[in-house]
């Protein structure tokens, strides 16, 4: 009862999980998804072309980058009267020198100088504790012997005479003079009314008083006195300007106010540029103004107009790789989940310009728009032509999100083709690094280039090399970060993963090797000359030889089946029935494909276990079963006999297949004859050939000709006869 119940059970879960993978196959290949996928990213990329982005401090990026280039449009004549705004640059740098250019406020003291010395004389007359003098400097002038004692007070009255004379000739402010970054400040008087405009050579402040009074003391008295003397001068005399922060940042806020925001007026029928003219920052400022005032005065009708140009521009863009892959790569377009990917890095990279549009840097942010990377990914992921087309698709997007920017489009152009075509052929995740290199070359030819046409200045054209070098040092670690998520995400094999599972050290192949030692010895044969086979016709030879590793691992489960592992043993097929001898050869199939998805094996790979066997015929336990139906007057099923499929799908299973058969050949004739093994392949492939086996793969009777050439190269230097060396004469004893 246990049983039936787990074995129900089993199905349950065997029926769910071939109804998951149905209904993501019907995904995959859902005509109505694949339009929804197209028009949605046509949609989102439109949204941030130039019609929806309408903050004005962004400028205009119709005309962003185009200084220096020819006016090659008809000459634009003003239709109406508009004022021409400064660039932002410009206005920026106006509003902070009018900010520094504000004078500093003080507001007029009325606190007398000849007041504070009367007073500040009659309290040292006094000896008693007041405004001028401390109980500290009250102690320090009766410490004084009395000899000196007059002596001092002479000198005393006479420093704060001489600077009670210059209180009043200059302005003493109670802030350090070295506050004051202007040469001049503004005196007011209490009311704010009147103002008067004081240079800095006649202002004085404690620091330079204390330096004046000390000079004197030290000259009159020496240094023993001069800290008290110094401080009983400070303490009777009050600043006559102060500081007012309050006046000073409503005079800033005027002055900022009165910046203009507009250099000049163009008048209606005034020539904005001619046609040839060359586009100077001028004449740049001009369009951005012209087509600024167009965009305002527009009614909403009119800038719909604009969307759907826009999106009409979009769809021109995205035909250059969708015809592509419609026409040249069925196999991506009708694939959603692969069509998805690519429509995701033409939205990230419309994104990601338009960001460097609306963030206020004056670095030029554009030149990091990850295009190499993406372009890279895609070679790695489908081939060098499928990431050209998508790299033009990606760089004219961010040059149209831009508006029009032909810099950036043909300098992301060029650095993503030389970053695809530098990985089309990795192996190993270190030769990513080697990318970069050519992408600083691609980008740099470019700006070069045309920084010589349009003059551009040496501090800008410094700050977009910095800019580059930093995304091509970084672009191969993007590269890497991103295939990493995508292969396991996506559940996508490329040759980097391909390297992982290319070790005889894996598991599934060192079990493979204890329980079917003969199967193991003819599996590293297959993958030697598959491999061979594979190169010579220009396919992939890491995939062939990776896959002509596992094809056979089924056969673990029952190895002692297999003639290739029965070593001194009987052949356990003699027991059985053909038909249940051909069903324990055909379930190995089966078997190999559940023990690869167990050991989590890529799907490339797991495609070679039902493949090289195709649907053929099993022909030794059909011939058998023919016998006895005759004897016995009976009719057998030909497809009890044939393996399940599919057949092959591709040149790199179509080799392993025929690499199958070829090593078993060599074997059964036990010969390095060329022209034996020749005709021996001939007849087998043939066989495969008029069995229809090859219908499903483009493999070319010129291909399978090529690979039995390099078979008989391959199987005729294995099997090699070796000489019959002599043996020593033995002595006598």
């Amino acid at each position: 009862m246990a049983k039936v119940k787990e074995t129900l059970f089993s199905k349950l879960q065997n029926e769910e999980a071939d109804t998951q993978i149905i209904h993501q196959q019907e995904w995959r290949n859902s005509l109505f998804i694949r339009i929804v996928i197209i028009c949605v990213t046509l949609i989102i990329c439109t949204l941030f072309y130039p019609s929806f982005i309408q903050n004005s401090d962004t400028g205009n990026i119709h005309t962003s980058n185009i200084i220096g280039i020819l006016w090659n449009e008809p000459t634009l004549i003003a239709e109406k009267d508009f004022a021409v705004l400064k660039s932002q640059d410009v206005y920026k740098e106006e509003l902070e020198k009018s900010s520094q250019n504000v004078l500093m406020v003080f507001q007029k003291s009325y606190n007398s100088p000849e007041i504070d010395l009367q007073r500040a004389l009659a309290e040292i007359r006094l000896y008693s504790p007041s405004r001028t003098l401390s109980s500290k400097n009250i102690a320090f002038l009766e410490s004084i012997p009395v000899n000196d004692k007059k002596e001092h007070l002479i000198t005393l009255e006479k420093v704060l005479i001489n600077t009670a004379s210059l209180c009043n000739k200059s302005y003493f402010v109670n802030i350090p003079i070295s506050n004051i970054k202007q040469n001049e400040i503004s005196i007011r008087n209490t009311s704010n009314i009147d103002e008067i405009i004081v240079s800095k050579h006649n202002v004085i402040d404690s620091q330079w008083i204390r330096a004046y009074v000390g000079k004197i003391i030290v000259r009159e008295l020496g240094e023993n006195a001069i800290d008290e003397l110094t401080d009983i001068v400070l303490r009777s005399l009050s600043p006559t300007a102060l500081y007012s922060k309050q006046l000073t940042d409503e005079s800033r806020a005027l002055a900022i106010q009165s910046v203009p925001r507009y250099s000049t007026i163009i008048k209606r029928g005034e020539t904005i540029v001619a046609n040839g003219q060359r586009i100077t920052k001028e004449i740049q400022a001009k369009l951005n103004s012209y087509y600024k005032s167009r965009y305002l005065t527009f009614d909403r009708s009119v800038s719909w107009l604009m969307v759907l140009g826009n999106l009409g521009y979009m769809s021109v863009i995205y035909s250059i790789l969708g015809l592509f892959l419609f026409f040249l790569r069925p196999r991506i377009f009708n694939d959603n989940l692969q069509l998805l990917g690519l429509n995701l890095a033409i939205i990230v990279v419309a994104a990601m310009a338009w960001t460097s549009v609306i963030m206020p840097s004056k670095l030029p942010l554009h030149y990091a728009v990850i295009i190499p990377s993406l372009a890279m990914i895609t070679a790695i992921l489908f081939d060098s032509r499928t990431a050209f087309y998508t790299t033009l698709t990606m760089a004219l997007t961010a040059a149209g999100v831009r508006g029009n920017d032909f810099d950036i489009g043909l300098s992301m152009l060029s650095a993503g083709m030389l970053g695809a075509y530098t990985v089309r052929d990795v192996q190993n995740r270190t030769q990513i690094f080697r990318s970069i290199f050519f992408i600083f070359i691609g980008f740099a030819v470019p700006i070069l280039s045309l920084a010589c046409i349009k003059i551009i200045e040496i501090n800008v054209l410094m700050e977009q090399i910095l800019i580059i070098a930093l995304h091509s040092a970084f672009a191969p670690l993007v590269t890497f970060g991103l295939l990493f998520v995508v292969e396991r995400a996506f559940n996508i094999t490329t040759n980097l993963r391909l390297q992982e599972f290319d070790n005889l050290s894996h598991p599934l192949l060192t079990e493979l090797s204890e329980k079917a030692p003969g199967t193991y010895q003819h599996t590293l044969t297959i993958a030697r000359i598959a491999e061979q086979a594979a190169t010579v016709i220009g396919a992939d030879a890491l995939l062939t030889k990776v896959g002509a590793f596992y094809h056979d691992i089924g056969k673990i489960a029952k190895a002692e089946y297999f003639i290739e592992n029965q070593i001194n043993m009987e052949n356990k097929h003699n027991r059985l029935q053909p038909k249940k001898s051909a069903s324990i050869i055909r379930d190995h199939v089966q078997e190999g494909i559940e023990l690869a998805q167990e050991y989590k094996l890529p799907n490339r790979i797991i495609n070679f276990i039902p493949t090289h066997h195709g649907t053929l015929l099993i022909k030794h336990f059909y011939a058998e079963a023919m016998e006895d139906a005759q004897e016995q007057g009976k009719e057998i099923d030909e497809n009890d006999f044939r393996y399940p499929g599919p057949k092959p799908n591709s040149k790199e299973t179509a080799i392993v297949m025929l690499a199958d058969v070829a090593e078993a050949l060599s074997r059964s004739l036990d010969t390095d004859d060329p022209d034996i093994i020749e005709e021996a392949l001939d007849n087998a492939f043939r066989e495969r050939i008029n069995d229809g086996q090859f219908d499903e793969c483009d493999i070319t009777l010129q291909d399978i000709n090529r690979i039995k050439m390099s078979f008989i190269k391959s199987l005729s230097g294995i099997h090699h006869h070796r000489i019959k060396y002599k043996e020593l004469p033995q002595e006598e004893d």
